[in-house]
């Protein structure tokens, strides 16, 4: 019956899920998106869908954003898969491709989530003191000479801060940044109950949980 029905199923949106859309279509013009990118591919059933969603939305609006992990050395590899498709997606669609440097830069890895998240809160120009290849002269620059960073000065300059996890170190970004930015959460359905209460008190502004945050994002 599923196969040859052409009902259409309900969706109500979670509040928490329209919370998030809410913050995500509402980023200043011009405002820089940071993404945690804290998941593998172990969790790619809801978190691909994430940050998919996620992308799309950015795109669309031509915010620019920069990414990257406090949790895995294996997430820089999953996410920029996720990238090459979203652009792949949007080329078909005769769309502007993301392009490295001048819409977003890719931050990698960075080791223990407790001291970077720590020191993002203090010092984000410290931490993100990385180099960048800018493509078109082919040279290595300072990721803040970028126009995706170049008017970031703390944290708190970000449009919005978005996590997406499957673990628990969302509760550390809380801990260490909710008083500093603007942070909203998309994440396993594990990982939803705990970090509900956070959204309760006020500490994050929105949260997806599992594969519903996603259909309800996209609904």
């Amino acid at each position: 019956f599923p196969v040859f029905s052409s009902i259409v199923l309900p969706c109500e949106p979670s509040p928490t899920a329209q919370a998030l859309y809410h913050q995500l279509m509402t980023v200043p013009e011009g405002k820089t998106v940071f993404i945690q990118s804290d998941w593998t591919i172990s969790t790619r059933g809801e978190n691909a869908g994430h940050v998919e969603a996620l992308l799309r939305i950015v795109m669309s609006r031509k915010l620019k954003f920069a990414i990257y992990t406090v949790a895995d050395p294996q997430a820089p590899g999953v996410y920029r898969e996720y990238i090459r498709r979203i652009n792949e997606e949007r080329k078909k669609a005769g769309l502007k491709e993301y392009k490295q440097w001048e819409d977003y830069v890719d931050l990698a890895y960075f080791p223990n989530a407790e001291g970077t998240l720590v020191a993002i809160g203090l010092d984000v120009r410290k931490v993100f003191n990385k180099r960048v290849k800018d493509p078109s002269s082919g040279q290595d620059r300072p990721v803040f000479e970028s126009p995706v960073m170049k008017d970031v000065y703390k944290v708190g300059d970000a449009g919005l801060y978005v996590v997406i996890t499957a673990s628990s170190s969302v509760d550390r970004t809380i801990e260490r940044l909710n008083d500093k930015t603007k942070i909203v959460v998309m994440c396993t359905g594990v990982i939803g109950p705990s970090t509900l209460p956070f959204y309760q008190s006020g500490q994050i502004k929105g949260v997806g949980i599992g594969l519903k945050g996603v259909v309800d994002m996209e609904y």
